[in-house]
Formats: C-alpha cells, structure tokens, sequence
C-alpha cells in the first residue's frame, strides 16, 4: 500500500503479523510544502506556549476544588472526599472522621522575617479508630497539578514549586509519592501518603506541597481543534 502526500510517499507492506513501515523522500520537497510545514512547526509551538502561559502557579486551598482526595483504612475500606473551597484562600475535603485541609497560598508565604513560619500549609486529622493507611490526593479531577521543587529544570509557566515536606513534629508519612506524571520532570496529577502502622485517631500532620492550576481538558481540546482547523484552513489557501 502507498499513502503519498505531495512529494513524502509512505511504502507498507506485511512482515509476518506486523506491519513495517518506511518512509523515503521522492526526489525533493517543493516549496509549497515547506511552507505548509513550517506553519505546522509555527502552531505547534504557539499551542505549546499557550498551555505554558495557561498554567497559574499562583493556587489556594479555594482554587482546588473539585480534587479526590481517597483514604484508606487499614481495614481495607475507603472513603472519598471531594475538596471544596471553606474561605477565601482556603479549602478542605472532609471525610467519615478525617479532614485535609490547606490556608493560604501552596507555594507558602513567609509569615515572619527569617520564613521560620510559613503560609499554605497543609494539615490532615484523624478522629476515627480506624487508621488510615494511606491518603490518596487525586489533584487531577480539580484541574490541579503537583509542582515538585527542581533547580533550575522545570515546566515553562510552572515557577519552581515545592516538594513535599512534612513538619517532623507531627505524625510524619513513611513514604510520599507523586504519581500520573503530566508534565516531566516537575508536574503530577497524584500524591500518596502512605503510614506503616497507620494514621491513627489522634494523630495530625501538617506539610507543604506546591500546587499549579492547569487548563481544564475541555478548553485544552478546543484550543487544539482551533490550530487543527486554523492550520487546514491556510493550507487550503496555499494550495
């Protein structure tokens, strides 16, 4: 089978069960072509600024909701929350006995002159027997991304962020995890606590963690259908 497309002519023929594909340039690119791809190259890299420039660094506890935020028990059940905002730069997810909560901005503010004591912080209680083994926080489903400190490599739009970082005088999670990476090497949709023996009634922590807002999928999509339908329609006009 040939697929051509002006002078780029693909060859594809059967090896065995799979198919193998080559690809072989006939005799010379023209110069409409060229010029048709370097409009694709030209939208391609508009899109990938826009969605830069989309990101908002700048998050509160109010602006994430619509997170998950799951825990689960060491008795093998869970409960979801779903994060609304409580306050003008807060918000919380409240399950059957546990609360995360976070105030202020998640990069954190400095709230005393040598930063010993920051704003944005994050706290989780639990007031039930029933430990929690791990928390969940699904910041995808709010249109929210995890943003882990890297110096100096890091996604455009994104600033630096911040990493996990638990207070050492609350109950501390024996492993915290970013997972669904969006956007190497810095943004992720998930972050997992996890404790050995559990999260049990009593115990609280407090950490900080740098949330970014991204484009909702929708608006994504449109912006995306908009440079399909942009690029076709300047190629038609070249044609």
């Amino acid at each position: 089978m040939v697929i051509a497309w002006d002078k780029v002519v693909f060859c594809t023929r059967p090896s065995g069960s799979n198919w193998r594909v080559a690809g072989i340039i006939n005799n010379y690119i023209g110069i409409k072509t060229m010029k048709r791809a370097g409009l694709l190259i030209a939208l391609l890299l508009w899109g990938t600024s826009a969605y830069s420039m989309a990101i908002r660094a700048v998050v509160t506890g109010a602006d994430m909701a619509g997170m998950e935020v799951t825990a689960t028990f060491q008795d093998g059940t869970t409960d979801t929350a779903v994060w609304a905002a409580t306050g003008m730069k807060s918000g919380a997810a409240s399950g059957n006995g546990w609360t995360l909560s976070e105030d202020g901005y998640t990069l954190g503010n400095c709230l005393d002159a040598e930063c010993k004591q920051l704003d944005g912080v994050w706290t989780l209680e639990n007031t039930i027997d029933n430990a929690i083994q791990s928390l969940m926080i699904n910041a995808m489903a709010g249109d929210i991304v995890f943003d882990k400190f890297l110096d100096k490599v890091y996604t455009p739009g994104s600033n630096v962020g911040r990493t996990f970082l638990a207070d050492d005088q609350t109950r501390v999670p024996d492993s915290a995890v970013y997972g669904d990476p969006v956007s190497d090497p810095d943004l992720f949709g998930k972050l997992t606590l996890t404790w050995e023996n559990g999260f049990a009634n009593g115990d609280s922590l407090r950490f900080m963690a740098d949330t970014d807002a991204v484009p909702e999928p929708a608006t994504l999509l449109l912006t995306v259908l908009g440079l399909l339908g942009f690029g076709f329609g300047a190629r038609r006009k070249m044609s």
